[in-house]
């Protein structure tokens, strides 16, 4: 049915006439489906009006081909329909609603925490142009690694072509060895901050240099959620990635921004812990990990940061999730560096084999199960009974492409787990998930 509306190749942006003719297109094409969804059959409106350039309403016919709508259960075994009517569409239904009520957030707050933002920012600029001095241009990558050089500082990161880079990663692996370094760090983890969500000093607010300010309506933030945005079945959010803030250690504190506009109402944080790492136990039953997590006061990271004596928080969270997907030597130790843990691959192939053979012996065997059971039914399945197709055959030939496929079933089945998991819950706890009507 959508081959049957106009495609944005065809629209002549330029052209404001053009454009509201087309966006009716969608309008009504949406609409179409929507009753197709809920009624079995739709019912088209000879002609339609809108808004054109000049101000003035055109009344116009609609010459969209009627065409076929294909209802998407069509093709689908019961399975696939119950997934699809009891899962997919009520909590579609919650989703929307959620982007239509928005997130309370108070904008005052945020002018004022831009303002700490901006301060910081200029006693850190202070201090790094002892070093670079106002000539260089903070934000050109040649003009400081021509500095680094001049100071002699040992540039490990290089870009694809071989160029030495300045990136995140490569900074994190020269952290402490020159003042400049940390303080460039912080300029860039700063300038971010400020230009993503607190937003530049005195930005109007219908600016794009306002940050999250920019979204506002309403004293709401109305982003948009996709819940077929990633591979996995994972949420995505953009416009903005509400994902993406900042965690609770931020020391300015953007989360404190999402909060109730009035004294009488609530914003509840509902989340499951640890729920990947919980999802994949589930999957692989290692003793260990059973042991700690079914535990009420046990704590997964803090286990396996006593037992690689490594902090907590980032590390042994971040070896925990890495390992449990099949990560590899070379690419913990290029992690552990860029959080700014000084680690060779040599001594993180020792934590490797550890993991894997000695701490928590469960989590590989079944890893190689999955590649097992794709293999031989063409899919894996969900604990709910869903089915991915997730690869064309198991390489079994290629080391390289094998350990790939490994690492893509680890990933799909408990972060698609999880993800179904938590629609679960959402639906369970929101009434008109179920009843729309009411």
């Amino acid at each position: 049915y959508g081959r049957l509306l106009r495609k944005t190749a065809g629209v002549n942006f330029n052209d404001l006439n053009d454009l509201a003719e087309y966006a009716e297109e969608d309008v009504i094409g949406t609409d179409e489906l929507y009753q197709t969804q809920c009624y079995g059959s739709f019912v088209r409106n000879r002609y339609v009006s809108y808004l054109a350039a000049d101000g003035s309403f055109v009344r116009k016919q609609v010459t969209l081909p009627i065409g076929r709508i294909v209802i998407s259960d069509e093709d689908l075994d019961d399975r696939e329909k119950l997934d699809l009517f009891a899962q997919e569409f009520p909590y579609l239904r919650s989703v929307i609603r959620s982007e239509i009520r928005g997130f309370p957030f108070k904008e005052k707050l945020l002018y004022q925490k831009r303002l700490l933002v901006a301060e910081q920012i200029k006693v850190v600029l202070k201090k790094l142009r002892k070093y670079t001095g106002s000539e260089i241009n903070l934000n050109s990558g040649p003009q400081l690694v021509k500095l680094f050089q001049k100071l002699g500082i040992a540039i490990p990161g290089k870009t694809k072509k071989g160029a030495p880079s300045l990136g995140k990663q490569s900074l994190a692996e020269m952290g402490g060895s020159h003042a400049v370094v940390d303080l460039l760090t912080e300029y860039k983890a700063l300038t971010k901050l400020q230009s993503v969500y607190f937003g530049l000093p005195n930005a109007p607010k219908n600016s794009k240099h306002s940050g999250l300010a920019y979204f506002l309506r309403n004293g709401r933030i109305h982003g948009v959620i996709s819940s077929v945005g990633a591979v996995t079945g994972r949420n995505t959010a953009a416009l903005p990635n509400l994902h993406q803030l900042p965690s609770a250690k931020d020391r300015f504190a953007i989360k404190e921004c999402f909060a109730p506009l009035k004294d009488d109402e609530a914003l509840i944080c509902l989340d499951y812990a640890q729920l990947e790492l919980r999802v994949g136990t589930l999957y692989h039953q290692d003793p260990v990990m059973m042991k700690v997590l079914c535990d009420p006061k046990g704590d997964l990271h803090q286990e396996t940061a006593d037992r690689f004596g490594v902090k907590r928080d980032p590390f042994a969270k971040n070896i925990n999730f890495l390992l449990q997907f099949g990560g590899e030597a070379y690419a913990l130790a290029k992690f552990l560096n860029g959080l700014g843990l000084k680690i060779s691959k040599t001594e993180t192939q020792k934590w490797v084999d550890t993991y894997n053979y000695e701490v928590y012996v469960g989590v590989q065997p079944w890893r190689k199960e999955l590649l097992s059971e794709h293999d031989e039914n063409g899919f894996v399945s969900y604990f709910t009974g869903r089915k991915r197709r997730l690869l064309n055959g198991i390489p079994w030939q290629d080391a390289y492409l094998l350990h790939k496929a490994e690492t893509t079933l680890a990933n799909n089945v408990v972060q698609g787990q999880g993800q179904d998991f938590l629609k679960a819950a959402i639906i369970r706890s929101d009434p008109k998930c179920i009843n729309p009507d009411r």
